[in-house]
């Protein structure tokens, strides 16, 4: 009789001792891929799961793929005309995004978009340092460009003022206002171009695959360092090259 007292006790203790390890064992952070869209500003966020397309046209939004995340959205992003922002730190989206017009920004660190990334007409910012996407256009405006890492697969289009330190670009095509492009590292597979306007192209390391072009315009050319597979073309204006 003592025995089976003695193991009653112990079966009893047993069964508190688990009850307590399942109450303080850490329990999985279950997270979704749900983005609803409301009236107003939107904070969405996506770091696990699948999701389809997302449209916000209205408010000032921000999408947010968090670091060791595998979200993922099955479509385009399309936001509006507001102060509009994209971080990316994993995940996919495999489609396109489209910021709108606005101040927008779009950060990549790691993840992937399918499509071209487009920030439209405003002042917006772009930085790059891990990660890939297809193309980036940032439109009309003032914009920033800063490249630290990364893939571009295709073009870089409509950017005012870019500093590369690493990473590969297709190609460069800057068009619009007076441009700035500063390549210290990485790599232009194809050629660097900018268009009318008073241009400023300073390289002093990585590699271009193809031509630099600056069109007209009074530009200046500094080349200190780094490797061009092709030529330097200037148009018609009062040009310099060191």
């Amino acid at each position: 009789m003592e025995f089976s007292t003695d193991l009653s006790k112990y079966r009893y203790g047993a069964c508190l001792f688990s009850i307590w390890l399942c109450a303080n064992w850490p329990q999985p952070a279950y997270a979704t891929c749900t983005l609803t869209p409301t009236a107003g500003n939107d904070n969405f966020v996506c770091d696990s799961g699948t999701s389809g397309p997302l449209t916000d046209l209205s408010g000032n939004n921000t999408l947010t793929f968090p670091a060791n995340g595998n979200g993922r959205i099955n479509g385009n992003v399309t936001f509006g005309a507001g102060a509009d922002a994209v971080n990316m730190a994993s995940g996919t989206v495999a489609g396109a995004v489209d910021l709108g017009d606005g101040a927008d920004s779009f950060t990549i660190s790691a993840g992937q978009v399918t499509g071209a990334v487009s920030q439209g007409n405003g002042i917006d910012n772009f930085v790059m340092s891990g990660g890939t996407i297809q193309s980036v256009a940032q439109g009309d405006g003032r914009d920033t460009f800063l490249m630290t890492g990364g893939t571009i697969v295709g073009a870089f289009e409509d950017g005012d003022v870019a500093k590369m330190t690493d990473g590969t670009i297709g190609r460069v095509d800057m068009k619009l206002d007076n441009n700035i492009f500063d390549m210290s590292g990485g790599q232009i597979l194809a050629n660097l171009v900018t268009g009318l306007g008073t241009d400023t192209i300073i390289v002093s390391g990585g590699h271009i695959g193809g031509n630099i072009s600056v069109s007209n315009g009074n530009d200046s050319i500094t080349i200190t360092g780094g490797e061009i597979v092709g030529e330097i073309r200037a148009g018609n204006g009062d040009d310099t090259l060191v």
